[in-house]
């Protein structure tokens, strides 16, 4: 792991979860939850690119994803880019992989629908 430590804050919109992480340019172990509606998913510790924190980006990337049967996550976009740099780009990449990386975990059946999913990106 590197020596500088990033804050990252994440919330969930339009769902009844908060939830906020920590990353160091470096993958984490699943232990990031956050709630989607009344159903729990969880999710990869978010990743700030090593290229994006040199670069000093920030911003706030907004997904949209689709909950299907039986809770999968599919269709997932960038609705709103965090920035036009490449750097951004990577966060945006990297708002995507969080999404895509939630798995299923609750008992009961998930909340299907369409929902939005705001990574907020800033360096401390």
């Amino acid at each position: 792991m590197g020596t500088s430590r990033t804050s990252l804050f994440c919330l969930a919109i339009g769902a009844a979860g908060l939830a906020t992480g920590v990353a160091s340019g470096q993958p984490a172990e699943p232990v990031l939850s956050f709630r989607l509606g009344n159903s729990g998913f969880v999710c990869e510790e978010p990743f700030y690119p090593a290229a994006a924190m040199r670069a000093g980006a920030q911003g706030k990337t907004t997904v949209r994803y689709t909950v299907t049967e039986p809770g999968l996550i599919t269709d997932v976009v960038v609705q709103v880019s965090a920035g036009d740099s490449r750097e951004h780009k990577l966060l945006d990449r990297s708002a995507v992989r969080l999404v895509q990386s939630c798995k299923y975990k609750a008992s009961g059946p998930p909340t299907l629908g369409t929902f939005t999913f705001e990574q907020r990106w800033f360096i401390s």
